[in-house]
């Protein structure tokens, strides 16, 4: 009878099932970030390779909270490079230079007690610095949590 060796994966093989290992590790934890802070990032725009270095990355976000949920934009532009100097050894197209760019989307049919809720600076388009990005998120949680 003819015998079957057993085959070893080859390397695409090996590759294709380390990428989707990542890809299931990568659900797992959106999934447990979701279920622990009401995040849900629906959609990521990245920026393509011709756009000179200006475009950024655009989050279509949607956080729930007591008082509603609210359905968001959140850019994060990247930084135009600049050469190197003394005080900004890394340039100034550092990551921690770039600015968020918060742009809420109401449905005026669906979200008007929600607006009413929110103070006035979620009501609008805002931009943040990144080391300002976690006081934000507090704020926007905080602003979410108020029963109605």
């Amino acid at each position: 009878p003819p015998t079957v060796a057993a085959r070893t994966p080859g390397p695409v093989q090996a590759q294709a099932q380390s990428q989707a290992e990542a890809a299931r590790t990568a659900a797992a934890k959106e999934e447990l970030y979701s279920d622990l802070t009401g995040l849900l990032v629906r959609a990521v725009t990245l920026p393509s390779s011709g756009a000179g270095g200006e475009a950024g990355t655009v989050y279509d976000c949607i956080q729930t909270g007591r008082a509603g949920t609210l359905r968001f934009k959140l850019a994060v532009a990247a930084p135009s490079p600049s050469p190197p100097t003394a005080t900004t050894p890394g340039g100034a197209g550092a990551y921690e230079d770039a600015e968020f760019v918060f742009t809420p989307l109401f449905d005026a049919r669906h979200d008007a007690d929600l607006v009413a809720l929110l103070p006035d600076y979620l009501r609008e388009e805002i931009t943040f610095a990144r080391a300002n990005a976690g006081r934000f998120y507090a704020r926007l949680g905080e602003a979410l949590m108020k029963r109605p």
